[in-house]
């Protein structure tokens, strides 16, 4: 009760300070949005290419990149998506915040300083449904479900996101309120028409694994306890079962002082696969003998004596110091039978730390990362290198792979080094790239999706 006091009283003389000394004004993000049609001039081969496009690249990710020197100011911005219209050839740009229930709180009462203190006190206030969820961005992927599409952030619940190609806007529609579960996770995966997605806590150690129908009826939950603080950024789903790291994270109180993140790993401790079987969540625990870490996983199958995944492995991971996590490329095979693991490496991928993985057919294609900057790309086929893919420009988020005439083409945002932003596509069989300037500048995000219309 006496902490309940403190912190309205807090409240109080925070929002007295605000409005009567101007400490913080309305944050007017419709000011900060975009819609643009692009003139632009090129070659007549290049024009029949960009003529052949009809559909919505979108980037979905922070409204702001300065200065970050930790993972938690880079994550927790608001969200905005950042898209290029291709419509006969004509292309129209935008950029567009997603209507959280965060955002529209700081439009009536100004942007909120994210810190461990102000989000201590939203928490308190958020469970009594007096303040927003300062965590609820939607800012980290975007999802294509029985036909709408859903801005995610594992933080919070899905808010449903209109594309409107003949109008060349974006609309948030509404946020999608579950009473079975929290939070969602930006890796959400669409099995046989239905949705399997996981809600851990940031507080204990455990999650759930949920089955959602198209109506967002809750089919199935299993509660899992883990060993340390899940922080489950993906999971893999087969047939019958899911595969979930548990990385050896935990709270650290002295980490807790001087980061935002309180979270440690510990390189000295092992990690755990664990395999949940879906329909009666029996679990088999998986032997590791090392510890790592998986942001994201790239192709899975299973046979009758293996369970194969490919992933981006980071050996250790520090979410207060981003700029020097290395994810490498890795073939993991467990076996069913001994429940042991086997850590598969190739010498050459090794060279590169990689990540965002994007299957197209038989190929991955994977992001090269350095410093929370995308440079180039490298194409695999099973776990062999195809090619490796040189853009002489700043890659800004994930990319996304579109057919035109049958070809294979990289679509993506790019920056120069004079920071001059580009809609770019690059042909992965021949090599031709086609970048077009944008008269705006184009920030960082995460991931990104094709909409074809």
């Amino acid at each position: 009760m006496r902490i309940i006091i403190i912190c309205s009283l807090i409240m109080i003389v925070n929002s007295f300070l605000n409005k009567n000394f101007g400490i913080r004004k309305p944050f007017n993000f419709k000011n900060e949005e975009i819609s643009n049609k692009i003139e632009y001039k090129t070659t007549p081969n290049k024009q029949n290419i960009i003529n052949k496009i009809s559909g919505f690249y979108g980037l979905i990710g922070p409204d702001n990149n300065n200065n970050i020197t930790d993972l938690f100011k880079l994550f927790n911005r608001n969200g905005i998506i950042q898209g290029i219209f291709f419509d006969k050839g004509n292309i129209h740009f935008i950029k567009n915040y997603i209507r959280t229930d965060k955002l529209l709180y700081e439009e009536m009462n100004g942007e909120i300083v994210m810190n461990n203190w102000n989000m201590l006190i939203f928490k308190i206030f958020e469970k009594m449904k007096l303040l927003p969820n300062i965590l609820g961005l939607a800012n980290t992927a975007l999802l294509k479900f029985n036909n709408k599409l859903y801005a995610l952030n594992e933080r919070d619940l899905p808010y449903e996101i209109m594309v409107n190609y003949k109008n060349k806007s974006i609309d948030t529609i509404r946020k999608v309120n579950l009473n079975y579960l929290k939070h969602f996770s930006a890796h959400t995966k669409i099995i046989n028409n239905n949705l399997e997605t996981i809600d851990y806590s940031s507080m204990m150690p455990q999650f759930s694994y949920f089955i959602i129908n198209n109506k967002f009826k809750k089919e199935k939950q299993i509660n899992i306890n883990t060993k340390y603080m899940p922080m489950i950024h993906d999971f893999v789903s087969l047939n019958d079962n899911i595969l979930i790291l548990d990385s050896p994270m935990k709270f650290d109180i002295e980490q807790s002082k001087k980061a935002n993140i309180p979270l440690k790993f510990h390189p000295e401790l092992l990690s755990e696969f664990y395999i949940i079987n879906k329909n009666n969540g029996n679990i088999n625990k998986i032997m590791i003998k090392d510890s790592f870490f998986i942001f994201h996983y790239a192709n899975s199958y299973e046979n009758d004596d293996y369970i194969i995944v490919y992933a981006c492995v980071y050996d250790t991971f520090d979410f207060n110091n981003p700029y020097d996590n290395y994810g490498r490329y890795r073939k993991l095979l467990i076996n069913k039978k001994t429940n042991e693991l086997k850590v598969l490496k190739n010498n050459e991928l090794e060279k590169y730390s990689l990540d965002f993985p994007i299957q197209y057919k038989d190929l991955t294609i994977l992001s090269i990362t350095d410093k929370l900057k995308i440079n180039g790309f490298i194409v695999v086929n099973d776990f062999k290198i195809v090619k490796k893919i040189n853009i002489n420009k700043n890659i800004l988020g994930e990319h996304s792979i579109i057919e035109i005439d049958n070809k294979p083409y990289i679509i993506c945002f790019t920056n120069d080094k004079k920071n001059i932003s580009y809609i770019t596509l690059y042909n992965i069989n021949d090599n031709n790239e086609i970048s077009i300037k944008l008269p705006f500048n184009v920030t960082m995000g995460f991931h990104s999706i094709f909409y074809s219309f």
